[in-house]
């Protein structure tokens, strides 16, 4: 079974951290990067190529 690969991007390392951890419990999902802003995080989205991005709508500098 391949897993679902997964980026989040989102500005407080608590709200990252948890959904981390949520999502690498699952057996069939795995975060492949994190970034803390939207400049990082096109650039961590390019380079890991994931299934799907989770975004906070809401980031410093650009919104999500």
């Amino acid at each position: 079974m391949t897993k679902k690969r997964i980026f989040i991007v989102d500005d407080h390392p608590i709200m990252r951290q948890g959904l981390a951890q949520l999502i690498n419990h699952e057996s069939d999902m795995e975060v492949v990067g994190e970034a803390s802003d939207a400049r990082s995080g096109l650039t961590g989205v390019l380079e890991a190529k994931p299934d799907l991005v989770v975004v906070d709508i809401s980031l410093p500098g650009k919104n999500g």
